[in-house]
């Protein structure tokens, strides 16, 4: 088995991390990611979405919210408790 494997030479992504890539290569990746939003936008978009909300706290149940979610909740997080 390992001799079939040793044959064939690493064919997995950690073993070819790394590893230059061909200008064909580089070309496909380009143009398979044209039009995606990058990584890093989609992370400041989720970012500022949750920026401003705060934990709120009644009867062990803990909710992030903008504002107060009714009468009776609390400023601050609780652990939720078991049934």
């Amino acid at each position: 088995m390992k001799n079939k494997i040793s044959l064939l030479g690493n064919t997995n992504a950690k073993g070819n991390k790394g590893k230059p890539k061909s200008e064909e290569h580089k070309l496909k990746i380009s143009l398979a990611n044209k039009g995606k939003p990058k990584p890093e936008t989609s992370k400041l978009k989720q970012s500022a979405s949750m920026s401003g909300r705060r934990w709120w706290s009644k009867d062990g149940i803990s909710v992030k919210n903008r504002e107060c979610p009714g009468e009776g909740w609390v400023l601050g997080r609780t652990s939720i408790k078991k049934k």
